[in-house]
């Protein structure tokens, strides 16, 4: 039983088993290897289901200003590694039958989709917003800055567009600051 003590503000604990009607059960915790992500809720809005709150406000922002630029949210995809075969015998645990032994099976092509294209003219930018970075986000955005680094152009509806640059807001006021940059840019190019 819980109890407070009348001397003290601390709580004494007199029988384990037992809780008194004051007292509420602990909720059980979610281990961080548990959960893929925590915290993140999944969302719908416009009949589009966004992974986050974070992605559907930056959905949002970016409708407030689709007279001026267009964007497409997880259009656009870049191929990382091509899948291939290896000539080398692998010997490891098949995830299906539980047992060691050869594996035969291709390796898988890896790929990223970042959460918006943003374009107009011949310019685009890459929005990636993440609240929090995982080790397979880590691992794939370094595989992508390795194929951006010498510059790329985004092919979309047969159009090429150069990227500008890529962005991975973390909060609101990230993505809101991601947007004026983006249309400080337009603007100017407006002015000339």
């Amino acid at each position: 039983m819980i109890e407070k003590s009348k001397k003290s503000k601390r709580f004494t604990i007199k029988n384990k088993n037992t809780l008194t009607s004051n007292s509420k059960p602990k909720k059980k915790k979610v281990l961080p290897s548990q959960a893929k992500v925590k915290n993140v809720i999944k969302c719908e809005y416009n009949g589009i289901d966004f992974k986050s709150k974070l992605e559907m406000f930056m959905y949002k922002e970016l409708e407030t200003q689709k007279l001026f630029i267009d964007y497409l949210y997880e259009k656009v995809s870049f191929n990382l590694m091509n899948s291939f075969k290896n000539d080398i015998p692998f010997y490891e645990r098949n995830n299906s039958t539980k047992r060691y032994g050869l594996s035969t099976s291709t390796v898988r092509s890896m790929t990223y989709t970042p959460d918006f294209v943003v374009y107009y003219g011949d310019k685009c930018w890459i929005i990636e917003t993440k609240g929090l970075r995982t080790d397979s986000f880590t691992l794939k955005f370094k595989l992508f800055k390795n194929i951006i680094k010498d510059g790329h152009e985004i092919e979309i509806d047969s159009v090429k567009y150069k990227l500008q640059s890529v962005h991975v807001p973390t909060n609101h006021t990230e993505c809101k600051l991601v947007l004026e940059m983006i249309m400080y840019v337009r603007n100017n190019d407006l002015r000339k």
